[in-house]
């Protein structure tokens, strides 16, 4: 009986992070971009093949090693010596068709998409706008910041308006100059800090995040945005 898909998946990702040089902290943080809530444990169990991989876990991992290692990585990259990918399961992902079927056709997945470059300048530009926010280059600095230290309350707040970790965290800093978690101690710290405090305080943040989401929609059709006039002074 061949190796399980896993080991064989965990052992060529071993295989391309240590050629690059680097460790799997690095892998890991990579995998955070894209918000997936992955550390040094994760990465050395999926490398030793007791993970089993999804989907979306293959693609999670095929862009962390990409942008950690600095080349883009096929598919036959990662299942070489794999016969067939019929253990392989489906998770429950966003992930298009056709970039689906490109990725399976061999072709590389790279996380410089296309547009992607545009779509991140975008934001930061956004996210510039928050209170306390020097620049552009500050704007990206703490979304990186904020997309490094996301913990699964962030995740699962960000699920819940239907976004990505990333612009949840662009939001939250043009809204209130800082990721949400951050602006969530602030005002505890402020109030009594019980836990009535901090549900109550999670709440109405996630009301003002609402508000700013329509505020954003309305602003796309011409209405400008709070605090702006019809001329966007």
């Amino acid at each position: 009986m061949g190796d399980a898909i896993s080991e064989v998946i965990g052992r060529n990702a071993q295989a391309i992070r240590e050629r690059a040089g680097v460790g799997r902290e690095e892998v890991a943080l990579a995998a955070r971009f894209y918000g997936a809530l992955w550390n040094y444990a994760r990465v050395s169990r999926i490398e030793s093949g007791t993970n089993s991989l999804t989907v979306e876990s293959l693609v999670l991992l095929a862009l962390a090693l990409n942008r950690a290692c600095g080349r883009p990585v096929r598919l036959s990259d990662l299942l070489e010596g794999a016969e067939n990918l019929h253990t392989v399961q489906i998770g429950k992902t966003r992930i298009g068709l056709t970039y689906l079927q490109a990725w399976f056709g061999g072709k590389a997945v790279d996380e410089r998409l296309p547009g992607m470059e545009y779509m991140e300048l975008g934001q930061a530009l956004f996210a510039s706008r928050g209170p306390g926010v020097a620049d552009l280059d500050d704007a990206k600095a703490r979304i990186a910041d904020g997309i490094e230290r996301a913990d699964e309350d962030d995740l699962s707040i960000a699920g819940e308006f239907n976004s990505d970790l990333r612009s949840f965290v662009v939001d939250s800093i043009s809204l209130w100059g800082r990721p949400f978690s951050d602006e969530r101690t602030a005002r505890v710290a402020e109030s009594a800090g019980t836990t009535s405090d901090l549900d109550a305080i999670t709440e109405a943040m996630k009301d003002e995040l609402h508000a700013w989401h329509m505020a954003r929609v309305a602003a796309s059709k011409g209405y400008p945005m709070p605090g702006e006039t019809q001329g966007g002074k």
